[in-house]
C-alpha cells in the first residue's frame, strides 16, 4: 500500500469503527495501532507501546493510531493569548 496519510487515516478509522464497541468495553483509555494493510489491532498504554506490539508481531504498517474512546491519539488546545502578532 502506498503511504498516503489521508487514505491511511480513513481506512484506519473505518476498521476501528467496525469494532469500536467491543474495544471501548475492553480497552478504555488505551492506545491502539491499526495496521491498515493486515487490519490487525495492537494495544498499549502509550502510542509507543502499541507500535512496539505491532512491530513484535512483524507488522510493517502503515498504522493509524487512536486512543480508545477518543477521536484521535492527542488533543490540541489553543490559547487565544498565544496568537502571533500580524505583520
Amino acid at each position: 500500500m502506498a503511504f498516503d496519510p489521508t487514505v491511511v487515516a480513513e481506512r484506519g478509522r473505518k476498521m476501528y469503527d467496525k469494532v469500536r464497541r467491543a474495544i471501548e468495553a475492553e480497552h478504555p483509555g488505551e492506545f491502539v495501532a491499526v495496521d491498515v494493510t493486515s487490519e490487525k489491532l495492537f494495544f498499549g498504554d502509550s502510542p509507543e507501546a502499541a507500535y512496539r506490539a505491532a512491530r513484535e508481531a512483524r507488522m510493517e504498517g502503515p498504522f493509524h493510531f487512536v486512543r480508545v474512546g477518543q477521536r484521535g491519539v492527542y488533543r490540541s488546545t489553543r490559547s487565544p493569548w498565544r496568537r502571533r502578532a500580524a505583520g
